[in-house]
């Protein structure tokens, strides 16, 4: 993740507005609020004249920022649109919570460990059903005895209106710390939320396809505890002598590039890696460019990284594949995205699934207080203090840059990749991730040869009867994971 550095010292300004210093002590929640306001849009608003990619194409919409906005509201207002006012940048946002936000990047949430996808319970659309996807290893959704393909019909013994659907499921089936659900097939379970780490290398398999060995790796987001765990499955796909690998991040939403690189060195092949090809270029806005220069704009592959103060080497573990099946869907993006991106120049990569998300931005959280104090010697006394103070806890994700291959081609850009072989995620097949009946999981083994017999007769589960398509497709997030250096 890049850092703020101290060569931005020149372009510091302060909103072009007459506002007092505090005093010694608020005297309201109103004065709290105001000066709350006026730090954190300072921050803001200096944040995006240095960072933001496309700060060239909205320096006029920030002469309107004023010190009393809305933070939040405003960078929304301002981010680049296009001419229709529809926003290109769908990412750039400010939060209150920086600490939850970050914490969520590193997959550690208060969470009942479960993913899902929407469905409408009928032809009439008036209510929505709820099915489970995956559950995550030694969560509450794991112990209650939830699976793929159950579907919740009611939460708290209500059902699921369509018009309040999204209230409900991020009240009672996201952010709340207990749940009660009623399922299609008469159970009903009743969870505790927890502060668990949600480890991402969720499958791991190897397939006999005939002559060759395929790998399976279920992966679901880019996190930087996840390297070691990547580095271990790595490590058994080449034990087992793997050349090909499934790799299905069809609800990978991203996460850290450090992540990204840390897979790519083991995929990539292995003198491409030793001799430190370049991977992936980025490209920033004049200012970053300028400042970073090539260190910073082109990646190369290497085997050495530095993750959470630990050196971890990856030349050991280079798998020396030949073919990757990349399983996509609209919740693959950003660092699913880009690993793609980057290795299509290198590997033969066959995307199987559906459309992928499109987010072909890579950004970065900064903190509010930590940019006061990186700018202390800039600012005033009480500027500092101040804004150390009522800056604390809120942050700015802000996109800075466009990846792209070795060549400078974006791929997924502007919305994802389309899929080789078009198939749809099946949650209610009958089939858990990792069963080669699996729909996708079957699609990506065809390409690659497994040996499948002819059923005599079907053992998929017909949906319930409840259930009549697909709500939501392009599958909406519901907070369980959000779409990030982030990327």
């Amino acid at each position: 993740m890049k850092h703020v550095g101290r060569f931005f010292a020149l372009v510091v300004v302060a909103l072009s507005l007459s506002s007092c210093f505090l005093d010694k002590n608020e005297n309201s929640a109103e004065e709290r609020n105001h000066y709350t306001l006026k730090y954190v849009n300072q921050f803001a608003f200096n944040v995006m004249n240095v960072y933001y990619l496309w700060i060239d194409e909205i320096r006029e919409n920030l002469k309107g920022w004023m010190s009393d906005d809305d933070p939040k509201a405003k960078v929304l207002e301002v981010r680049y649109k296009d001419s229709a006012g529809k926003d290109i940048d769908k990412w750039t946002q400010v939060t209150d919570d920086y600490e939850s936000f970050v914490r969520s990047i590193e997959g550690v949430s208060t969470t009942y460990g479960y993913d899902f996808t929407l469905f409408y319970t009928s032809a009439a659309k008036e209510f929505i059903s709820v099915a489970v996807t995956f559950v995550y290893a030694d969560s509450p959704a794991e112990k209650a005895g939830l699976k793929r393909g159950d579907i919740i019909l009611k939460a708290d013994g209500e059902p699921i209106p369509t018009d309040k659907y999204k209230e409900i499921i991020n009240g009672k089936l996201v952010n709340s710390s207990h749940c009660r659900l009623s399922l299609s097939d008469g159970r009903s379970v009743e969870m505790d939320a927890v502060e668990m780490y949600c480890n991402p290398v969720h499958i791991a398999r190897v397939f006999d396809c005939g002559a060759k060995k395929v790998g399976y790796l279920h992966f679901t987001a880019f996190t930087l505890e996840a390297c070691l765990d990547l580095i271990k499955v790595c490590n058994e796909f080449k034990a087992q002598g793997i050349s090909e690998l499934i790799l299905d991040m069809r609800y990978n939403g991203g996460g850290y590039v450090e992540t990204e690189e840390v897979l790519a060195s083991m995929l990539a092949p292995a003198a491409k890696v030793a001799s430190g090809d370049v991977f992936m270029t980025e490209v920033y806005n004049d200012i970053l460019t300028e400042a970073w220069g090539e260190s910073e704009t082109i990646t190369h592959f290497r085997n050495r990284f530095k993750i959470g103060g630990k050196t971890i080497d990856t030349s050991e573990s280079n798998i020396g594949i030949n073919k990757i099946y990349a399983i996509m869907t609209g919740g693959s993006a950003s660092a699913s995205e880009a690993i793609i991106c980057g290795l299509k120049p290198f590997v033969d990569i066959t995307i199987v699934g559906q459309q992928s998300y499109g987010k072909y931005c890579s950004g970065i959280i900064i903190e509010g207080a930590g940019w006061y104090e990186t700018f202390k010697d800039d600012l005033t006394v009480r500027e500092y203090k101040n804004g150390v103070k009522y800056a604390a806890n809120w942050g700015l994700y802000v996109m800075i840059g466009r990846y792209a291959d070795r060549d400078g081609y974006t791929g997924c850009m502007p919305i994802g990749f389309a899929p080789d072989v078009e198939v749809a995620d099946a949650p209610l097949d009958g089939y858990q991730l990792g069963d080669p009946n699996e729909t996708m999981l079957k699609a990506a083994l065809t390409l690659a040869g497994y040996p499948y017999e002819p059923e005599l007769k079907s053992v998929k589960k017909k949906p319930a009867p409840e259930i009549e398509g697909p709500a939501y497709p392009k599958r909406e997030s519901f907070g369980v994971f959000l779409h990030q250096k982030t990327i």
